[in-house]
Formats: structure tokens, sequence, C-alpha cells
């Protein structure tokens, strides 16, 4: 359908009943079973879609993922892709069209889209047409399917990731528009630096069929998207299929018609100037698509325009506030964004990402509950019901928040530096702050950082460390105590007993506390432990190789430490002497060098900072 009336049908009255849901690991580990577990989450929610006269042909399903660069590596034979420091891709739907017109009109939507990428910077460095299966489909979807291929991008100019994905998002605008007026067929699915969308009009159990990227193994994920459509009195079509580029919804928008003519009213008029040019946005909302896709289209332009995810959802769909007992400074937020953005109001349960973050959300209404889990070995489960991820195998699901990581200790940073509210210039770490640093970096691309300095920590994964005094076997030997001590003295003496020195034993003694007639260690040590591990067994050598824009990174080496191995040192300086943002010192002293070595990492600090 093209958004215009045809007899009955009447695309205002666009609504879903759908089967949503997320799977994803709390640490950020990327993996195959992640991918498996949304596809099987999906199946599991196909009765909430229905058929065809066919029997096959769906209302719609599709996974929204981050982009699995080692697919792309190997299926473009392409291996440098895997730590490439910006790789973008646009999932693109074309004309079906037979023969040399259909040919015709697929050779100009590929020439439309790389002048829009070369009017923002960015370049199409090659063009992959998607594996696909149309025997898989039903007749109907399959009469129907278009041409689909991924436009493979990179960053023609340095840039952070959030003004890669503006540069991506205008690129859209500008293809879209210019699709428009040349009279050839395009649909841009997603089109980002971080996500891809996979979506059909298929039914949940016929995806991973059709799509064979989807059965790779080599295609893995921290997180995953699903989504079942149900079209609730309406004609299914592939562009209405979810996810979208940033939301699924399972429910409707009750106030889409006042929502749609209050975003058009604001049109000419956003005060878009660090987005893009007012008439580039022109439409706003894209009145073909669903009361979802509308929705989409409003939460894209808030999130690009500036805010964080949770703001913007914050901002469109917000909680009951009015006439509750809620936090005042979150009644006040909700009172000053109320004279920005009308509620949409579902009822509605919404699954969201920006490619950094997937989260959960009902409506004020709360008529389409999302049920969730948090396993103990940090898998994340949420959908419309109870059921639709298999958890067995995951430990249970405590009522607590997920253990800690590398990465969420990097979010808190890049977190910090946002309501600090002044520019952060530099990140330092030692050790595990180094990595944490580096994290960040990779994760922020932050405009105003412009060093990262990594103190003897060595970028890479390795094997854990079990030396006697590491902190895991700090961890062996707290584990072995008791659980409870008459005194803080008695933990002292019991911990030293387990053949570790004083000075330790006194220091962990901070974290004792005295509960009734006794006292008791009270950190989380399956957290720490969670923590550490993940330390160890994350990559971010490719960080150190392709530094985010022009941001400079220094890798600053204890002489006499072995945090790294020869041939990591090796490594690094053969780094240092290909690449200008890059920097090694040596310094006298061991690992704990602002001990060992003050003046001197003090010295070389400020000397980066100074440059």
């Amino acid at each position: 359908m093209d958004g215009e009336h045809a007899g009955l049908y009447d695309p205002r009255f666009e609504h879903d009943a759908c089967g949503i849901g997320f799977v994803a690991d709390a640490y950020g580990r990327p993996g195959r079973e992640i991918v498996q577990a949304a596809l099987d989450g999906l199946d599991r929610v196909r009765h909430r879609g229905a058929v065809a006269a066919d029997h096959r042909s769906g209302d719609g399903a599709g996974l929204l993922l981050p982009i699995p660069r080692g697919l792309f590596a190997a299926s473009l034979s392409r291996p440098e892709l895997i730590g490439a420091p910006a790789l973008g891709v646009a999932m693109l739907f074309m004309s079906n069209l037979p023969g040399a017109a259909g040919d015709n009109q697929r050779a100009t939507v590929r020439r439309l889209v790389e002048d829009a990428c070369s009017h923002e910077a960015l370049e199409v460095f090659t063009w992959r047409p998607v594996p696909v299966e149309l025997d898989a489909l039903g007749e109907s979807a399959r009469s129907s399917a278009p041409w689909i291929e991924q436009a493979i991008l990179r960053s023609a100019a340095p840039a952070s990731p959030e003004e890669d994905e503006r540069r991506a998002f205008r690129a859209r605008k500008r293809a879209e528009a210019s699709a428009r007026v040349a009279g050839v067929a395009l649909y841009v699915a997603s089109m980002s630096f971080r996500t891809v969308t996979y979506k059909a009009m298929c039914a949940a159990d016929q995806l991973a069929s059709f799509y064979s990227d989807l059965r790779d193994p080599s295609l893995t994920a921290s997180f995953c998207v699903f989504h079942q459509r149900y079209s609730t009195n309406t004609a299914p079509s592939w562009e209405r299929a979810q996810p979208f580029r940033l939301l699924c919804h399972n429910g409707e928008i009750n106030t889409i018609q006042g929502n749609l003519n209050w975003m058009r009213a604001r049109e000419g008029r956003l005060g878009s100037e660090g987005l893009a040019p007012e008439e580039l946005l022109r439409p706003v909302i894209d009145v073909s698509g669903s009361d979802s896709a509308m929705l989409d289209n409003a939460l894209e332009l808030l999130v690009r325009g500036g805010r964080d995810l949770r703001h913007a959802m914050a901002m469109l769909v917000p909680e009951a506030w009015e006439g509750f007992d809620v936090d005042p400074g979150l009644r006040d937020f909700y009172r000053y964004h109320a004279g920005l953005m009308e509620p949409w109001d579902g009822p509605a349960g919404l699954i969201f990402t920006d490619g950094r973050r997937v989260g959960a959300a009902s409506d004020r209404n709360g008529l389409r509950p999302l049920r969730y889990a948090v396993c103990e070995d940090g898998l994340i489960a949420c959908a419309s019901e109870a059921g639709a991820v298999d958890l067995r195998g995951h430990g249970q699901s405590p009522k607590r928040t997920p253990a800690p990581s590398l990465q969420a200790a990097a979010g808190d940073v890049v977190d910090l530096a946002a309501r600090a509210g002044f520019p952060l210039g530099a990140i330092a770490g030692h050790s595990f702050g180094g990595k944490v640093a580096l994290e960040a970096a990779r994760l922020a691309g932050m405009d105003s950082l412009d060093h990262v300095i990594v103190i003897d920590s060595m970028p890479g994964s390795r094997p854990p460390v079990r030396t006697r005094d590491s902190a895991l076997a700090v961890i062996d030997g707290l584990e072995s105590l008791p659980r409870t001590f008459a005194s803080r003295s008695d933990f002292i003496q019991a911990f030293i007993a387990t053949g570790k020195p004083r000075t330790l034993a006194e220091w962990l003694a901070g974290s004792v506390e005295k509960e009734n007639d006794h006292v008791r260690f009270i950190l989380d040590l399956n957290e720490i432990r969670a923590l550490i591990l993940d330390y160890f067994a994350r990559d971010l050598w490719p960080v150190v190789e392709h530094p985010p824009g022009a941001m400079r990174v220094h890798l600053v080496i204890a002489e006499r430490s072995d945090s790294y191995s020869p041939a990591d040192r090796e490594r690094a300086l053969r780094i240092a002497a290909s690449n200008s943002q890059v920097t090694v010192d040596i310094l006298p002293g061991g690992h704990w060098l602002h001990v060992d070595n003050p003046d001197g990492l003090l010295g070389k600090l400020l000397d980066y900072i100074a440059e």
C-alpha cells in the first residue's frame, strides 16, 4: 500500500497488536547464542501474527541487531572490516521489476544513495546483494518482495560515532527525497553505523529461512530486538514489517492523528541547525507508515537531534505523573517536556535501541505489558509474554541489577561526563581503568575528547592472571572465609591466614560493615569476578589501531611490569610508528607506576595534555 485511500482502506487506521521482545547480554558480550535465542523467541510469538490465503505469507517479522562485522568481513573477504573504526550499513528495499526497467531503477537508486552519502562525507565503498531464499515465502509475499541490497559505508572524514549517525540520517533523507523526485522505488529499512534491520513480509518462523545471513554462524550480537507483526484490519507490506530503525511496537497509538498534526505544525520551525536544514527534514513524519513507524520517525528525530535515547522515549511516551505521587524532580521533567511534546498514547509496549543501549517501556495506560528476566549468567530477556525466550541453563533470575561489566563502567564514565556539563578533554586510567578509558572512547567518541591515556594496561584480551596476589586469587581467598566475623580484626587475621599480606587485608577491611552483633564483607564477589573476567576477555586493540576521529591514544608501559608480553610491546610500538595519533612511552618502574615513579608519570601526563 502506498499510504493513500483505496476503497475502504484508510492509512490513518494502521494499528498493530504484535509479539515483541529482545535478548541481550548484560556484559555486552557478542555471541551466536544471543541471535539464536532471539530467533527462537521470535518463533514462539508466531501466533501473534496471521497468514494470507496461501497459508505462508505472513504479516511481517524482523530482527534489529548491532552491525555484524564478522559476517561482512567474511562474506566480502575483507578481514579489515572487523577492526574498522567506522563501518556503516544501509539496508535498502528497491524495485523488483524484471528486465531493463528494473535494472535501470536499481542503478538510479544506487547512484542517488552514493550521491547522498558523498554530500555527507560518507563513502559507499561496496554494494552487497543480500542473499535471500524466495522459496521460503508465500506466493503473495514472494510476488511483492523487493530487491534487497546493502550499501556498506565508511566515513570519508573523521567524526564521532554520534556525528556518523547524524550523517547517515541526513544521507537517508537526501536519498529518499531524490528518489521521490526521480520516481523510483526506495525504502530504507535502516541506515546506521551501529545497527542493521532484517525484516520481511513473512511469518516469524520464516525469517531465518528467508535471510541466510541470520543462519550464518559468523553473525553474532550482544543484543537482538525481535518483532512479529499482527496487521489489525489492514493489509501487510514489506515496509510495515518491524522492527523499524530504532524501535518496535506492540499495540496502537490512539492519539496518532493529533500527534501527526502537531509534528506537521512544527515542520520548518524545529530549530534543527545542528542536525540538518529544515527543508531536508520535510516530511518529519512519513504518513505512508503505520502508527508504529510514525512513532519511530519522531524518536529518530529526537535522538539524532542530540537527545539521549531514554530522554527521548520519556518525552514521547511519559509515565502517568499528573495526580500521582512521583519524585518532584521527575514531575518537573515531565511538566517541562509536556510543553515541548504531546504524549503518544497507546496502549503500547515498546522495545527500543540506539545501538548502544536496548530498553523496553510501556505507555502510561499499561495495557500492553512486557515480561522480563535477568539471569545469573548475564542473559536478559524481555518479551510481550512469558516463556518466549528459553531461560533454561542460564541460572536463576535474581531480583537485582545485572552484574557490572567493563562496558557498563565505561558507560558510567560517558554518562558522568554528560551530566557534568563541561567538555571532557582527556581520560586517563591505570590497569583496569585503562581499558575502561579505551572502552569509553569507543562507546562515546566524544567530540571534545582529545586524549585517552592508558597506564600499564594491555589493550588486548588474554587469559586471566591467577598468580598468588592477583585479583582472582584474592576473590578465591575471600570465598574460602566464613560469611561473618566477630570483629573487623578477626576478618583481617582470617584473611592473612590464607597467605595474603596484611596490607591487603587491612585495605579489604574497608569493605567490612557491622550488622547487629557481627561484621560482614559486603561486596558481591560473583559480580567482581565477572567484572575481572570481562576485563581480561575484552579486546580493545582496534580502538588503539583506529582512534575515533582525531583522538590521540597514549600507551604508558611500566618497564618492570608483566602486563605487556614482549609481543604486545612490539605490537604497540608498531602501531605508534605507523599512526601519528598513537604514542608509546616506557617508564622506569613496576605496574604501580604512580607509586614507583610518580614524577615521571606526572610529567608524561602533563606533556600529553599540553600537546
